[in-house]
């Protein structure tokens, strides 16, 4: 797995300077107070899209304040994105939710919900997810 776009209406994306360095395609990101700006979306923040690469250079380091094309979370789309390295087991259909660094997890009461899982994955897995994105805000 690589992380983004699978299958879907496709984006274009639009060109950010990621605020943070993104290691993992398909990371979760949210626009910041500043112009033209994004970054990867923290544990129960509302995302506004995911990334389309990563920021790593020629030699290999991920750099921030670096350009980057995000493309929009559109309902319905299937996109690949990265887990939190301390997933909980997840099963098809299991709700995720907004987690650290831009990543998912599995719901596990309010906060931002922005897809359902397409596979099973294994707890502690850490890698990535196929999900149908399905957008809301969890109250409980």
């Amino acid at each position: 797995m690589s992380g983004g776009f699978l299958a879907g209406v496709q984006s274009p994306g639009v060109s950010y300077t990621l605020k943070t360095a993104v290691t993992k395609a398909g990371t979760l990101v949210s626009k910041t107070n500043v112009l033209g700006e994004m970054d990867v979306t923290g544990a129960g923040e509302k995302p506004d899209g995911y990334t389309m690469g990563t920021t790593y250079d020629a030699f290999g380091v991920a750099q921030a304040a670096v350009k980057g094309a995000v493309l929009p979370l559109i309902e319905g789309n299937v996109i690949e994105v990265p887990l939190l390295a301390t997933n909980a087991e997840i099963a098809v259909g299991d709700e995720l939710e907004t987690t650290a660094a831009g990543t998912v997890d599995k719901k596990d009461g309010a906060g931002e919900v922005v897809g359902i899982a397409l596979e099973a994955v294994a707890q502690n897995d850490g890698t990535f997810v196929r999900m149908l994105v399905s957008k809301y805000t969890a109250s409980a």
